[in-house]
């Protein structure tokens, strides 16, 4: 039975830095590329808002960020299973919705919908830290492991999955001359990964 403290009014917050950001973003494209890739994103986060509620877990703050949205939950003391299905609920929903355009009508919309749908949840599921993937690494090595062991584990994927990005960014960007967001997101990654964990390591 779901605990009636975690409907509480959900609140949400929208940073400066991400409001300039899609300004930006909208002032510069024009295209129905922006609003696709925008409702891909809300259509994540709904997966894990709904799987949150069907676990029981109650949602206090949501953080908009450039690159994604930070989720946090009112429950300390969730299991690892609940975990591993709020994180992933996520790409399932865009996977889903992916699907399910296939039976829409050919064209361009079609095809942007089901690329961005599919681009964000094949992303998500990168085992790196930050990414849904890295919480379901973590959720499943805690449930076989300590939790620092886990974290060892993760960060030695969280290097090699941000590492791989890279490459990948700095090839498309350079010798295709493609969309700087992979590689703004690789270098976003990396500085939460390494530089703001390190720091908060030394903190703690």
């Amino acid at each position: 039975m779901k605990d009636k403290k975690y409907r509480a009014r959900v609140r949400v917050r929208l940073p400066l830095v991400s409001l300039l950001f899609y300004l930006l973003l909208l002032l510069s494209d024009r295209s129905p590329v922006f609003p696709i890739t925008l409702g891909a994103a809300l259509l994540h986060e709904l997966g894990h808002m709904t799987a949150a509620e069907l676990c029981g877990v109650g949602i206090t703050e949501i953080i908009v960020w450039p690159f994604g949205a930070e989720i946090r939950l009112d429950a300390p003391l969730r299991s690892y299973r609940r975990d591993f299905l709020i994180a992933s609920a996520g790409a399932a929903f865009n996977a889903a919705a992916a699907g399910l355009l296939l039976l829409a009508p050919q064209g361009a919309l079609r095809e942007w919908s089901i690329a961005a749908n599919l681009t964000l949840a094949l992303t998500n599921l990168l085992p790196v830290e930050g990414l849904d993937g890295g919480g379901m690494l973590k959720s499943a090595l805690c449930a076989l492991a300590s939790e620092e062991k886990a974290d060892a584990v993760l960060r030695i994927f969280s290097f090699a999955g941000v590492f791989f990005m890279w490459l990948i960014a700095v090839y498309l960007f350079f010798v295709r001359e493609g969309n700087p967001s992979l590689l703004l997101l690789s270098c976003a990654l990396f500085f939460s990964v390494f530089i703001r964990g390190g720091q908060k390591g030394k903190t703690e």
